[in-house]
């Protein structure tokens, strides 16, 4: 694999932590530690700067805040971060590593990849399976098989 150097100045730049912090409040403006944030970006950000170029950031158990939820039946013990300072320096550190880790994945790797939806999956699913229809009669036959027998248990 490539070596990738002075990764770790880039995560703290001011810049890069202002994008972390763009990215990681989406759909969270509500969030009361969103808007102390917001209130004084440059005072917390800065802090998460000196956190990081001192190497003092650490994370622990009990950093996590653990709730439950009900998933349509099915109940999800969730763990969740605090936004200040956990998350922002999550969306710091994947702005500077995402490329780097999504060129080490095969084209055929779809979930939670920006631009590599399922749609996309699909599309190159019935483009393979269009393309070699001897060599994937198989498949065929075990994706009508899956299909039929989920439409047998709805039914029921």
């Amino acid at each position: 694999m490539k070596r990738y150097g002075n990764l770790y100045s880039k995560i703290y730049d001011m810049e890069n932590l202002k994008l972390a912090h763009k990215n990681a409040r989406k759909d969270k403006l509500f969030y009361k530690e969103v808007q102390m944030v917001d209130a004084n970006e440059d005072y917390y950000l800065e802090q998460i700067q000196d956190i990081l170029k001192n190497k003092t950031y650490s994370l622990t158990p009990n950093d996590y805040t653990m709730f439950k939820k009900n998933d349509k039946g099915k109940v999800r013990e969730i763990y969740k971060l605090d936004y200040f300072p956990h998350r922002i320096i999550q969306h710091a550190l994947m702005n500077q590593i995402q490329d780097i880790l999504l060129n080490t994945f095969v084209d055929n790797t779809f979930s939670s990849i920006p631009e590599r939806g399922i749609h996309l999956c699909l599309q190159k699913l019935d483009k393979d399976l269009r393309s070699c229809p001897e060599e994937t009669k198989y498949y065929k036959e075990v994706i009508l098989s899956d299909k039929n027998k989920r439409n047998n248990e709805k039914s029921t």
